[in-house]
């Protein structure tokens, strides 16, 4: 989960700022990657698959999890290969804009996303890829 906050610059340390915006969106690379996939491989309505694209990965069961889960399902993600971790919480990105310039800090809170283990193995088959 993304929470993005626009600055007029980045804070310099001890200094407290007034975000101009805040916005929060389901994202990390991984399911930006999987949705980018699964747009491309539909028409514009989201019918007709020439694809089956799935994302493999962890969520906790929160909010937040729900949000995303749900996310990646609107645009035709297959979510079964995605863990739900009752003991944690989905990850999050907090990621300070210097809305002049554009440019970014992104601090991370793994939890969920970095919990897929080997003995995960239910949530990592790959039936067939072609590239």
């Amino acid at each position: 989960m993304d929470l993005v906050s626009y600055v007029p610059h980045h804070p310099l340390p001890g200094e407290t700022l007034t975000s101009n915006h805040f916005n929060t969106s389901p994202g990390g690379k991984g399911a930006n990657q999987a949705v980018a996939c699964g747009k491309l491989s539909r028409d514009s309505d989201l019918s007709n698959p020439s694809a089956v694209v799935s994302m493999v990965g962890a969520v906790g069961a929160d909010p937040y999890g729900t949000l995303l889960l749900d996310s990646l399902r609107s645009f035709g993600v297959a979510v079964d290969s995605v863990a739900i971790r009752q003991d944690q919480k989905s990850g999050l990105a907090i990621i300070i804009v210097d809305e002049p310039s554009g440019q970014n800090r992104i601090i991370l809170s793994p939890e969920a996303n970095h919990s897929l283990r080997p003995a995960d193995s239910k949530y990592l088959s790959i039936l067939s890829c072609k590239l």
